[in-house]
């Protein structure tokens, strides 16, 4: 067996000290703490990862997986595309079940305010106020 090649938890796998998400590389990951913790979402103990982008301002130590499309640490909600400000991370939860993170059900969420629902973009939008 190839030592050099070896699978973390699919999608995420390692080579020759890389991680990878499929086919991309995270940068500047930290090997020796990284883990997976879902099919999306990985941390090590310096960042938080939603496939190969880096959640900016992310707490890792604090980061829970709430669906495939959904994470939140101690002050923010993350998506797809890093922090949901304007979403208050203390209500939120996420809505649906979760399969696969394309699709577009399991996008939904809602904080005391409002309803939201995750757009193409990866930028979660007011459905309801």
């Amino acid at each position: 067996m190839d030592k050099s090649l070896y699978a973390v938890d699919w999608p995420w796998w390692t080579r020759d000290g890389e991680v990878y998400f499929r086919e991309g590389k995270l940068q500047r990951v930290d090997i020796d703490s990284f883990q997976p913790l879902s099919e999306t979402w990985a941390r090590d103990a310096k960042r938080v990862y939603c496939g190969i982008e880096v959640m900016r301002g992310a707490d890792p130590a604090s980061f829970v997986v709430l669906n495939s499309i959904y994470g939140r640490d101690h002050n923010h909600v993350y998506t797809l595309t890093g922090a949901q400000k304007e979403i208050d991370a203390s209500t939120f939860v996420a809505l649906g079940p979760t399969s696969h993170w394309f699709n577009t059900y399991n996008s939904y969420g809602k904080d005391e305010k409002r309803v939201y629902h995750l757009t193409v973009g990866g930028k979660a939008c007011v459905l309801k106020n």
